[in-house]
């Protein structure tokens, strides 16, 4: 039903065994990166103050193409620090302050870990893992839509659009097998294998109880090196919700080395006088608590990725 979508064209979501960077590590972890990561000014990710944030009546809600057509979803695989949903082409967004048009080719989630004593249900608590965060509040996890300029697209100079989700941990249980229909998929997925989707999955079925209209909006970076300061953020106030065990699937996930991935977030960046900006008539919104049912789907594929 569903998968999970990563390619970052202008750095690496995650750490390769070339690429020198990796989390969690002393010898590669972020406080090594080089480039932009350690001389930019425009870094991300960063806490998003609301009550200091200017309110910008062109940023209405973004317009998409694409991201409710069936058959978009290409693969899944697993990689050093995250798994990819791969996407095709043609699922693309524009308006809402972006100043041009951008296609999507990914998302990449991150996450933090659980605590060890923590039970996996009800009571689970998973470790703050969003990138960004809120008035100085983190999620569990953050999933992160990245798209690149088209061309043509004049009216911006940004290479990147990110539209960013939080995700919270719902109460709801997971659901029966029969709502994963990519289980046989990824059941045997090896680091690096490409699983091909047959599904009709859509990009929607990923943002099922978003909020699309309350938003803040700055400049920014990749949050992965090279740390290129050519992207435009879009970071959503409403949280996805997802089944507590479920978060947990991702913090036990362990790569070829047989290392957890967890924890796979960068830590936030100074703002250094950037504007940070609201979306029109936004404010923050009470939260309901809607589950991702689908993510029940998503996130149940990741046990059998391991």
């Amino acid at each position: 039903m569903t998968c999970l979508l990563i390619w970052w064209p202008l750095g690496l979501t995650s750490a390769d065994k070339n690429s020198n960077w990796c989390y969690g590590r002393p010898e590669c972890d972020f406080k090594t990166w080089m480039g932009k990561c350690k001389t930019g000014s425009k870094q991300s990710p960063i806490n998003l103050e609301k009550d200091s944030a200017v309110r910008n009546k062109s940023l209405t809600p973004i317009e998409t193409e694409g991201y409710d057509v069936p058959g978009k979803i290409t693969g899944v695989t697993k990689e050093e620090n995250t798994v990819k949903v791969e996407l095709g082409e043609g699922i693309r967004i524009r308006g809402g302050g972006l100043g041009g048009e951008y296609e999507a080719k990914s998302i990449v989630f991150r996450w933090g870990g659980f605590h060890e004593d923590g039970v996996v249900e009800d009571n689970f608590e998973g470790l703050d893992g969003s990138e960004h965060s809120i008035n100085g509040k983190k999620y569990p996890m953050e999933m992160q839509i990245n798209h690149v300029k088209l061309p043509g697209a004049s009216g911006t100079t940004k290479d990147r659009a990110v539209l960013s989700f939080f995700i919270q941990k719902s109460m709801d249980k997971p659901k029966p097998d029969d709502l994963f229909p990519i289980y046989d998929c990824i059941d045997n997925l090896e680091n690096g294998q490409n699983c091909k989707m047959d599904r009709k999955t859509t990009l929607t079925d990923f943002m099922i109880g978003a909020n699309m209209k309350h938003y803040m909006r700055y400049e920014g970076s990749g949050t992965t090196p090279p740390c290129n300061e050519n992207v435009i953020w879009t970071v959503y106030l409403v949280p996805l919700f997802i089944p507590a065990s479920l978060i947990k699937n991702f913090s036990i996930l362990k790569n070829e080395e047989f290392i957890e991935m967890k924890n796979v977030y960068r830590p936030i960046q100074p703002l250094n006088g950037r504007t940070v900006y609201l979306s029109a008539g936004s404010s923050i919104p009470t939260i309901s608590g809607v589950a991702l049912v689908v993510w029940v789907s998503i996130l149940h594929l990741l046990i059998y990725v391991n």
